[in-house]
């Protein structure tokens, strides 16, 4: 208001090099004030890009957790879904039947092989990242997720099985030849047998004997060998990201 007043009062005066001069103040405070917003906003917004970036990061580490767990309980899978093969191809259980129950069991377990991505859905919400080459390699990775969908369904295999093997059995075999740790899981082979070799043996010649055990176990062992092999290209991938989204924070952050 006093610059405002000392303006008009060199007006009446007609005193026009002070009003020039405290015009071009005027216009230089206001320039200055709009800078100094707008450096406030963009730290604002870098900041928050920063801890979205951040979290993000946080997922990757996880999902390379995540993913390792999953190769590891498939490729058991896929052990116990061989041997089940082998019995179905003609290869007696003898006195191990009890081991070839645990077999067509373990190869009927499914793993959630989806990641958690909303961070991610988020922050594209939000437009962030700035950086057009970052934002184009976060959405090939996730991309790289959707080809595990294809067994986002529990197989028909596992209804078989789980159709056929006894209730009673199906939950000892729960409590002694799976067990979890954390986010992992374990496909436990040495686990203490609670029916007899001639029991199992029954329930192996019931497993053996239904016509859709084999072409349900050899599309389910199919479809995880596809899946399974989109699992170490994203490792490397999230492994890179991590990397550049590192980069990219400390260089907003000198």
């Amino acid at each position: 208001m006093l610059l405002t007043g000392r303006i008009v009062a060199a007006f009446k005066r007609q005193d026009w090099l002070t009003v020039l001069v405290e015009l071009v103040l005027v216009i230089v405070g206001i320039l200055i004030a709009l800078r100094v917003d707008q450096f406030a906003d963009d730290r604002r917004v870098d900041a928050q890009e920063i801890n979205f970036l951040k979290l993000v990061r946080s997922d990757l580490e996880r999902d390379i957790d995540d993913l390792e767990n999953i190769r590891s309980a498939y490729g058991a899978v896929l052990e116990y879904g061989r041997e089940a093969l082998a019995t179905l191809d003609g290869q007696p259980c003898a006195d191990a039947c009890w081991h070839t129950v645990v077999a067509f069991f373990q190869a009927s377990q499914w793993v959630d092989t989806q990641l958690n991505d909303t961070t991610y859905q988020e922050i594209l919400r939000t437009g962030f990242p700035r950086d057009p080459a970052l934002k184009e390699r976060l959405t090939r990775y996730y991309a790289q997720g959707e080809q595990r969908r294809l067994i986002a369904a529990l197989p028909e295999y596992r209804e078989l099985v789980r159709s056929i093997i006894p209730l009673n059995t199906q939950n000892h075999l729960w409590k002694e030849c799976w067990e979890v740790s954390g986010r992992r899981q374990h496909l436990l082979a040495d686990c203490e047998a609670v029916i007899s070799n001639g029991e199992s043996r029954e329930i192996v010649e019931q497993l053996v004997a239904h016509p859709d055990i084999r072409s349900t176990l050899t599309f389910w062992l199919s479809t995880i060998t596809v899946t399974t092999q989109t699992i170490p290209p994203q490792i490397r991938e999230a492994e890179k990201l991590i990397e550049s989204i590192s980069e990219h924070v400390e260089s907003r952050n000198p």
